[in-house]
């Protein structure tokens, strides 16, 4: 009995230990001290058309006064960690980056921001970074509504020290608004225009005439790779017209389409719809 029992106590330790050490595997590093109670509640804009967020307030700023880990003249920090959430009302494609404000140039100070699906940091949606030695990168997602976390990491290099902010740009345009579908029909023939929402953002619509499974999203035999190679017989990349629209026209019978949106980042969305032929 006494060795049945220590032979218990032996494999409930090995399979707590386990249990830990997968927990540490598994958990980012940054994300073990952080509690709900750290997010700053912030607000993403959403608008119509993806060239207005340029005017769109900073998603998020953290002020930090920075030295690198060499040096210590100041007694400033060696890094700088801020949290932030904000809440989406509606499906949403999005675009973020990050920029600096600061009496001196950016100098030495590199950063990086991640934002995710969850407070604990398991479900990663977006990452970019804004490099001491270039310009600041960008990333973009097709989002569902509900509330987002980001997490902010900022440190100098180059025995180099920064006193200023950190700022998160972030915005988006309704997935109502990028998929903003009108059927014009005449005898015989319905021409279809969607409006280019995203703008310079976007880097092609593909539509083919049938319905197709979300499953299929990235797909090659469906969609054309970078627009030209590859998919469905049927695919067709949309052009813009003059009023940046992207056009088809479906002739003979009513049929289900889908469109499929891509953009600059390679990120997708897609939609089918039924169009109507008037006989």
């Amino acid at each position: 009995m006494k060795k049945e029992n220590l032979f218990k106590r032996i494999v409930a330790t090995v399979l707590t230990t386990a249990m830990v050490v997968g927990a540490a595997v598994v958990s980012p590093a940054f994300g073990t001290d952080v509690h709900a109670e750290n997010f700053t509640e912030t607000t993403l804009q959403l608008f119509a058309n993806a060239e207005d967020g340029a005017s769109a307030p900073a998603l998020f700023t953290m002020p930090c006064k920075l030295e690198e880990e060499g040096e210590n003249e100041r007694g400033y920090a060696k890094e700088a960690k801020g949290y932030f959430k904000f809440t989406l009302a509606q499906d949403a494609w999005v675009y973020f980056t990050s920029s600096t404000s600061s009496d001196r140039d950016k100098q030495s100070l590199s950063s990086r921001t991640k934002i995710y699906g969850d407070p604990n940091f398991s479900n990663q949606v977006a990452e970019f970074e804004d490099p001491y030695f270039t310009d600041a990168k960008n990333d973009t997602a097709f989002l569902k509504k509900g509330t987002y976390y980001g997490y902010v990491y900022a440190h100098c290099d180059n025995w180099d020290y920064f006193e200023g902010n950190v700022n998160v740009i972030g915005y988006g345009v309704p997935i109502a608004s990028c998929f903003q579908i009108k059927q014009k029909k005449k005898h015989k023939k319905t021409i279809v225009t969607i409006n280019n929402a995203l703008g310079r953002f976007s880097k092609y619509m593909q539509c083919v005439p049938k319905g197709v499974g979300s499953q299929s999203l990235y797909n090659d035999r469906v969609w054309k790779d970078e627009g030209k190679w590859h998919g469905d017989d049927k695919t067709k990349v949309l052009d813009c017209n003059e009023n940046d629209q992207f056009t088809f026209t479906v002739k003979k019978k009513s049929k289900k389409y889908t469109v499929m949106l891509e953009d600059i980042n390679g990120k997708r969305y897609q939609k089918t719809f039924k169009v109507k032929v008037k006989k």
